[in-house]
């Protein structure tokens, strides 16, 4: 394998640390295995600006401000299309390998910067760095990321990174665990050690502090600081510390050490003490504990993962040197619970080898390989309904371990469903981080707002799905998925025609055979069938209506994916006994655009209730405001054996289908639903695009207002059987989308 590395230090550089002692573990194993591997980086006073040794070639370019632009020309110049993978390491500033390198490309991100700007650069470039570092990071929000911390994914998480695209790998040590405790040579005098680079992101002086804090409580403490001081701040220190002359026999400054003086070091002091701002991991604390010293440390992002508090080593709350002096007198004075920490620490040391870490960075490098590899399935939704008839094709796609990748539009809060566990919530990327919310209850105002969240869901499933598309930019196969009618159906399926992916859209076919009813539903199925590639249609009248698309795919699924949640939600129902009731739903937007139709509804069913039953009206959200906006919630709750029930969880509403006497509706799924189970049900509607039940259990007529009263009374004419299918839709349209992984 040819591996492209682009770094802003190697090992050899003065300022090297411990992310390029990483750096070396892996890549000299690379090499040791027959990879061939080009580095990258930036140049230092007096380099070389070429090294070759063995499979790995070092090419250092610039300085460290450079590098990243003429890491670009150089590639573009000398090395486009050699590597079979390619390697952004991201310190401070990536290199956006993804926007110009063509070969596949991963990052390796150690810490986010964050706070450190304001503690290692100058104003107002720090502040400018701050701000800029979201904005770059969100622009690589959808590459697959090598860490070493669960604090740094975290991170990357809130900056919109996906969990299942970030792999951690554990650190490495390059010095070996002593082989025993016992007889371990410790200073004669309670000694503390400081060691590694002297600046300000590390707080050297706090340690200072909490030492002659420390002091008082254990007169003959020692403190030992090896490390090379760094800039302003390293000037400071070396002020601050030797300005105090009671205190400088106490404390030793060493200055940069060799690697036998470090590791001596780190053998014979009894605690390190680590009060960094940020860390990838802290390393430091590893190798220290390897040697038999805890350590005391500030608890930050990534030194809270390499200390396991009061296990490994002890973390202070607060971060601050009162504090930590506090932990080194009481820690110091309970020999029996140090001997027990530095034996754990010690102990958990062993797990931070080089083999480790490389066959953890190796097995993330062929999981991306292999993801890169396989075509992604994406599946729009907008709607609960939406993702109820697609749950069971998702589920067989998961099976199959097909990469799927859930987009939810932000239509219906979808969050919150029941039907979205653990495992399917995995797969899912919400565009949006709230619901959709309306300010005023009014129809035209819910309206414009319901515009407004159109075209921002447009952009932000643009923009993601062209993310998506630089990323796998060398999979030409990936495929989106719609559903039905709704308006994110559209959003879905323009946005991927445009951006060149395959579209297949789910119920496709129908058609009341009127353009502008029901609407926006008919209007929404025909530009989506047009946008199309691949579409599956329930019944055979669907199948002729879409015959004269002579280019598309078409298949025919035998039936609605509905009947397979259903059959899964029939054995999962409540067992209780209810009284006699039947069901009102009424919440399609051209029922609530026409006030004095909806209240004539309602006015019927009422005059026509059955005797000592109960009517169950089902409150939609948009059902619930247009009745505030009218006055009318109140009076509805008052009307006798009238219950207005909010909607309630899928497995909850199949149980109030199944046992409703009938069920008056103006909702396609619902229609749907009715047939499947042999429901009784009348549409509140003059057309359909739905062939099921009609002229079975579904009763549809233009004139329907005047047959409300007929259909509820003699609505147990219309019960039938349930359907019963021999082969599932939904299998058969998973086994459809995961043919384009293995076509891949």
């Amino acid at each position: 394998m040819k591996i492209l590395w682009m770094t802003w230090k190697d090992r050899s550089n003065p300022n090297a640390g411990g992310a390029e002692l990483i750096n070396e573990i892996i890549i000299s194993r690379l090499a040791q295995e027959g990879h061939e591997v080009i580095i990258l980086t930036a140049g230092y006073d007096k380099c070389e600006q070429i090294t070759i040794e063995k499979n790995i070639q070092i090419i250092r370019l610039g300085n460290r401000y450079t590098v990243y632009w003429l890491a670009y020309q150089y590639y573009k110049k000398n090395l486009k299309n050699w590597a079979d993978i390619v390697i952004d390491e991201v310190n401070t500033i990536p290199f956006f390998c993804k926007y110009y390198v063509r070969e596949k490309n991963i990052l390796f991100i150690h810490q986010l910067c964050r706070q450190i700007w304001f503690y290692q650069i100058y104003f107002p470039i720090n502040l400018i760095g701050y701000l800029v570092e979201p904005i770059y990071l969100w622009m690589l929000n959808g590459q697959f990321v090598i860490t070493i911390s669960e604090s740094t994914k975290k991170d990357l998480i809130r900056f919109g990174f996906a969990s299942k695209n970030i792999e951690i790998i554990p650190e490495a040590i390059a010095i070996n665990p002593i082989q025993d405790l016992r007889g371990l040579d410790k200073f004669n005098t309670p000694t503390l050690l400081s060691l590694g680079a002297i600046r300000s992101m590390k707080r050297t002086l706090d340690q200072i502090k909490a030492f002659e804090i420390a002091k008082e409580k254990i007169p003959n403490l020692q403190l030992k600081i090896a490390g090379k001081p760094m800039g302003s701040y390293g000037n400071l220190f070396l002020e601050k510390t030797f300005k105090n002359k009671s205190s400088i026999s106490d404390i030793e400054y060493i200055g940069p050490i060799s690697e036998k003086q470090k590791i001596e070091l780190l053998r014979r002091s009894h605690f390190i003490l680590v009060t960094s701002i940020k860390e990838g991991w802290g390393l430091i604390v590893t190798e220290a504990n390897s040697q038999g010293t805890p350590a005391i440390a500030y608890k930050v992002d990534g030194i809270c993962d390499s200390i396991k508090n009061n296990i490994t080593g002890f973390l202070c709350e607060n971060s601050s040197p009162s504090e930590m002096a506090k932990k080194i007198v009481k820690e110091y004075a309970n020999q029996e619970n140090y001997k027990k920490i530095q034996f754990n620490a010690w102990e958990w040391s062993k797990n931070f080898t080089p083999n480790n870490c490389y066959d953890s960075f190796l097995r993330a490098i062929k999981y991306f390989t292999k993801a890169n590899n396989q075509a992604t399935i994406y599946f729009y939704i907008g709607t609960e309904a939406e993702l109820i008839k697609l749950l069971p094709a998702i589920e067989n796609c998961i099976v199959k371990k097909s990469k799927i990748i859930i987009i939810c539009s932000g239509q219906n809060d979808l969050r919150k469903s029941t039907l979205l566990t653990n495992a399917i919530q995995k797969h899912c990327i919400f565009l949006f981080k709230n619901p959709i919310w309306f300010p005023f209850s009014g129809f035209i105002f819910r309206a414009l707002w319901f515009l407004f969240w159109t075209i921002e869901a447009f952009y932000k499933t643009l923009i993601y799905l062209a993310k998506q598309k630089i990323f796998y930019r060398k999979n030409n196969s990936n495929t989106l998925i719609v559903h039905g009618d709704t308006i994110s159906t559209v959003i879905g399926a323009m946005t991927a025609k445009i951006l060149g992916y395959k579209v297949m859209h789910v119920e496709s076919g129908l058609s009341s055979g009127k353009l502008l009813n029901p609407f926006p539903e008919e209007l929404s199925r025909r530009i989506v069938m047009r946008l199309a590639d691949v579409l599956f249609c329930p019944t055979l009248v669907a199948m002729s209506f879409v015959e004269k698309l002579s280019k598309k795919e078409k298949i025919m699924t035998g039936g609605n994916s509905m009947w397979d949640m259903l059959q899964f939600g029939l054995k999962n129902l409540p067992d209780r006994k209810a009284d006699p009731f039947f069901l009102l739903v009424i919440h399609r937007q051209e029922t609530l655009a026409n006030p004095k139709l909806f209240f004539k509804i309602l006015e019927e069913v009422k005059q026509n209730q059955p005797k000592n039953t109960i009517c169950n009206f089902i409150m939609h959200l948009p059902t619930k405001d247009f009745l505030i906006a009218n006055n009318k919630l109140k009076e509805l709750s008052a009307w006798q054996n009238w219950k207005l029930i909010d909607r309630v969880p899928f497995y909850e509403f199949i149980f109030l289908l199944k046992n409703a006497l009938f069920v008056l509706t103006d909702g396609g799924t619902n229609q749907e639903e009715c047939y499947y189970l042999g429901s009784p049900c009348f549409l509140l509607r003059e057309y359909t695009e739905r062939q099921e039940g009609l002229g079975s259990n579904v009763y549809l007529d233009q004139n329907y207002i005047d047959k409300i009263g007929w259909f509820m009374e003699n609505y147990s004419n219309f019960k039938k059987e349930s359907i019963v299918y021999s082969q599932s839709p939904s299998r058969i349209i998973s086994e459809r989308i995961s043919l384009e992984c293995e076509q891949k």
